[in-house]
């Protein structure tokens, strides 16, 4: 039977169940212009045993057989042999002549040898009698979406990957950090006996050297001796003790510093909500003889309230505020803002208008004895390492803000679940 005949034996119009044209059914011809005008996709008819009756240009474009290469062929040639031996191709026949329909994706296979991914979609033609008259198969190529949705694929396998070992890698440095605070604390601890030692110690020659004066202080003491002794004693004797006793306190300092620091990773944290207006109010009332030294004020905003422990949510709001005072420029007023922006989580902020962090210290902010301030009396640089520690176990992040002789900003959060961006008045409410 010619190609022709064949195409008019599968869809001639009262066999095909196609209507009458009254109910707006294509002619044979319009049919024929409607598939013969589609490039994007393979629109062909088989037989009702699987042979190609039809073939339009998209089907050529895509599988690159010509009509008269191709028809009369069983279609099982765009098959790849490993589908062809499961019998995949007659699978697909009997499923669609059962269901009506089949769609599937899989490889197929062009006339130069080369595969495409390709979605096909095979329905059955049947007569008004309810034979099977043939089928009309649709193929597109999904080649470029295949190769997307595999390389998503590769992509989430690799992030998934990149996830666990991130995962990994916060454990072990969760376990590290926590060996290194039980280091830091056991060494703290041990280090604090021969500090009293030596505390003892430097009590004891001090005592010693003033039992020596009175003892030069005798009449049988010559008076080049008494002179000579008096000198050592009150001299240099008396300036290695001053020595050693600010070390000592020095050292204390540090050993006292180290302690707090471990303390932070040991200590169990209540997470209850915190009223953080309140707890600024108070810390800047407990500073007042501070604030009135700096001839500074501080501006507090209204603060939401969060979920933590209350007293080291203070302890970080006390130590910025702290430092902001000490960085203050001694030629202008000076003011410390806090306030908070957005919710859930609410972003904090300590701002000074003070003389700034030097560039070289910036990357060190945040580590153990760090100075940005030289000034008497400025403590053992742990105050920021401390902070920071304090708003990370509340699964917070902190950062900051300079600009050289306008001011310094400090900005963190606490972790994003709990009461969120409410104000103490609202939560009362």
């Amino acid at each position: 039977m010619h190609a022709d005949e064949r195409l008019n034996a599968v869809t001639s119009a009262p066999e095909a169940g196609t209507g009458p044209r009254a109910r707006g059914a294509l002619d044979a011809d319009g049919f024929r212009l409607l598939v013969e005008s589609t490039w994007d996709y393979a629109i062909f008819m088989l037989d009702a045993t699987g042979h190609i009756v039809s073939w339009n240009p998209g089907a050529e474009r895509l599988k690159g057989y010509t009509a008269d290469e191709i028809i009369g062929r069983h279609f099982s040639t765009f098959y790849t042999p490993d589908a062809i031996e499961r019998g995949w191709p007659e699978h697909e026949l009997r499923e669609a002549a059962r269901e009506g329909r089949f769609e599937d994706e899989g490889w197929r296979v062009r006339n130069d040898g080369t595969m495409f991914w390709a979605n096909v979609i095979i329905t059955a033609l049947r007569g008004q009698d309810g034979s099977l008259r043939g089928f009309a198969k649709v193929t597109r190529d999904m080649t470029d979406r295949k190769a997307h949705e595999e390389r998503i694929a590769n992509l989430t396998r690799e992030l998934e990957a990149r996830v666990q070992e991130l995962d990994a890698t916060n454990r072990e440095l969760a376990h590290r950090n926590a060996e290194n605070e039980s280091f830091v604390y056991s060494v703290s601890h041990d280090l604090r006996s021969p500090l009293v030692n030596l505390q003892g110690f430097s009590q004891e020659l001090a005592m010693t050297s003033n039992a020596l004066l009175e003892v030069l202080s005798r009449p049988s003491v010559p008076e080049d001796v008494r002179r000579e002794a008096t000198v050592l004693l009150t001299g240099e004797l008396e300036e290695s003790i001053g020595f050693i006793r600010n070390a000592v306190r020095h050292l204390g300092s540090i050993i006292d510093a180290l302690l707090r620091l471990s303390r932070v990773g040991r200590v169990e944290y209540e997470s209850l909500p915190v009223d953080v207006g309140a707890v600024v109010a108070d810390i800047t009332s407990a500073m007042h003889t501070t604030v009135v030294a700096a001839d500074a004020r501080v501006d507090i905003a209204p603060l939401p309230v969060v979920r933590g422990d209350r007293n080291a949510i203070g302890q970080v709001f006390a130590n910025l505020i702290g430092n902001a005072l000490k960085s203050l420029h001694d030629d202008r007023p000076g003011v410390v803002e806090v306030f908070a922006r957005g919710a859930n989580p609410p972003v904090f902020a300590v701002r000074d208008n003070g003389i700034g962090i030097p560039a070289e210290y910036r990357s060190k902010m945040f580590q153990v004895f760090q100075h940005v301030h030289r000034e008497p009396n400025q403590g053992e640089g742990m105050g920021l390492a401390i902070v920071r520690r304090i708003v990370e176990r509340h699964g917070g992040r902190i950062w900051f803000e300079s600009h050289p002789g306008v001011g310094t900003t400090f900005f963190f959060t606490f972790a994003p679940h709990g009461t969120g961006g409410e104000t103490a008045a609202e939560a009362g409410a």
